[in-house]
């Protein structure tokens, strides 16, 4: 969806300006050398770890077009009325 919208262009040029940055060279330089990083650290990871390491990339890339998508509509984050329960260790 994100470079389908690059590709197209948003109405909006702030927008526009933001999503372009994601083709920029210098952007693809460093995306690379993450790949590159996240590969050398799952070689020793056992199964249960790369698996943790794939579950929580797939979470982190949803939260990442859901504030992109977010930005698109102009919508706000939504405020909640009550803290956040308190984590529970090991959670």
């Amino acid at each position: 969806m994100e470079r389908e919208r690059a590709r197209s262009g948003s109405p909006d040029p702030l927008q526009a300006r933001w999503t372009g940055t994601d083709d920029a060279p210098r952007v693809g330089a460093v995306v690379r050398a993450v790949l590159v990083a996240t590969s050398e650290a799952a070689t020793p990871a056992g199964r249960v770890e790369r698996a943790a390491m794939r579950r929580d990339s797939r979470t982190m890339s949803r939260y990442e077009q859901i504030v992109s998508n977010m930005g698109y509509r102009r919508e706000q984050r939504p405020i909640e009325d009550t803290p956040a329960a308190p984590r529970k260790p090991g959670r």
